[in-house]
């Protein structure tokens, strides 16, 4: 019983790790499309 358990939360472990990977990779697209919003508009305002 304790060795299945331990397989179970191993296998949670690794998907967590696939999905942060994953959207960390989005996040990172995300935040670099708002971060250049972000400059045209100061560049827009400053002028």
């Amino acid at each position: 019983m304790i060795k299945k358990s331990r397989l179970k939360n191993r296998k949670e472990v690794n998907r967590m790790k696939i999905t942060v990977e994953k959207m960390d990779k989005k996040a990172q697209e995300n935040r670099l499309k708002k971060y250049l919003e972000a400059l045209k508009k100061t560049k827009e305002n400053n002028k």
